[in-house]
């Protein structure tokens, strides 16, 4: 495992942002081929930067896939560990680092351990945090005979057990989508707020108005309005200004109740507008489907817990992050599973986040399991 700590340990200190992940990208094909072996036959910048390798024994079989993200966010980190990040307000403060790893780790072992039957292919994808890789790759030609039975993939958890698998059927990870309103009425001068056509009134309103918190535990079902931007004009004291804009991030735990949430803000919004005769325009941004989770996959998945003895949780309701997995289940099977980094972790996109070493090793055990599970290792 020293080896693939070290990995982690450059990838983490080397981070790039999503649609720029072109470093990362050529490191881990020459990964790849050192850890693995030159039977893994790569095709790269799918969707952008995305990369997809695979194992292919000759022999009829099973095809899984297992999928780990290029990117990082714009964060300055504020860890102390000596591979701190050394690309100024970047950093992989949402541990794709450790995923990465991970199934560089599973290659490793095919690498060491053939597979004896079917097929098995790993995914690196780009530009998970603008939501926009899982659907460029997906829709890239490159991919176009790509016929997996099933694709896994995982997200660290901070604040649950260290190496602790929770998963659930059906939606594991929250439909969400950006909301950028924009007002626009007439400036006036700041001695005759009557004479102007001032968005203050509405912006006010739909700052309340919009936001929404209703949780149902016992359902396991969530709609969330969150205002994350409020502005009217820039500080001129004799002038009122026009324009006005609020942003918010609408997210549910499943596709249906976004498209509700997204109707109900639309029409708040129009009507805001109407009163008080202002023009307005709305922008949508960085879409989310739901995470849906394959009930086969799932059971796989809960078997191989069971014969490894992992410490296995079903989840009551989808996690409220989003993923941009969901598009693969456009085109395949898929499932997210969640495992544990720790009860004191600090919390996901905070600056002093770091991926925890110890878990990797289980959960590259895990995908083993899976491997076997399949039957690509004959029992």
């Amino acid at each position: 495992m020293e080896e693939i700590i070290e990995i982690r340990h450059y990838l983490h200190q080397n981070p790039e942002l999503s649609d720029k992940e072109f470093e990362t990208a050529k490191y881990i094909k020459k990964q790849i081929h050192k850890l693995g072996g030159k039977k893994w036959k790569i095709t790269d910048k799918i969707g952008g930067n995305g990369i997809l390798a695979e194992y292919d024994t000759g022999k009829e079989g099973n095809h899984i896939a297992f999928r780990a993200e290029l990117d990082a966010l714009p964060i300055t980190e504020t860890t102390k560990v000596e591979y701190k990040s050394k690309n100024e307000g970047v950093a992989h403060s949402c541990g794709h680092d450790g995923h990465m790893a991970i199934v560089l780790g599973l290659v490793k072992h095919i690498g060491e351990n053939p597979l004896k039957k079917g097929k098995l292919s790993v995914i690196f994808q780009p530009a998970e945090e603008n939501g926009q890789g899982a659907e460029a790759m997906m829709e890239d030609d490159k991919l176009k005979d790509f016929a997996p039975d099933f694709i896994f993939a995982i997200h660290n958890l901070p604040g649950v057990k260290k190496g602790k698998v929770v998963c659930k059927q059906g939606e594991i990870a929250a439909a969400s989508i950006g909301l950028k309103i924009t007002l626009k009425g007439e400036s006036g001068h700041a001695g005759h707020p009557g004479e102007s056509k001032s968005p203050l009134r509405a912006l006010l309103r739909l700052s309340k108005k919009l936001p929404q918190y209703d949780i149902d535990a016992e359902k396991g079902t969530f709609h969330i309005n969150t205002l994350i931007h409020l502005k009217m004009g820039n500080i001129s004291f004799g002038t009122i200004p026009a324009d006005a804009t609020l942003a918010f991030t609408i997210r549910s735990s499943d596709d249906k109740g976004l498209d509700k949430l997204k109707e109900a803000a639309l029409k708040k919004v129009k009507s805001e507008a109407s009163k008080y005769k202002l023009k307005v325009k709305t922008k949508w941004s960085e879409w989310f489907p739901a995470v849906t989770n394959d009930n086969k996959a799932f059971e796989k998945l809960k078997a191989a817990c069971e014969e490894l003895n992992k410490d296995f949780q079903e989840a009551q309701s989808p996690f409220r992050w989003s993923e941009d997995f969901g598009f693969f289940a456009k085109k395949h099977k898929i499932l997210l599973l969640g495992v544990g980094a720790g009860k004191s972790q600090p919390p996901l996109h905070q600056s002093d986040y770091d991926f925890p070493d110890e878990i990797m090793e289980e959960v590259i055990m895990l995908y083993i399991e899976l491997a076997k599970a399949f039957e690509l290792y004959e029992k």
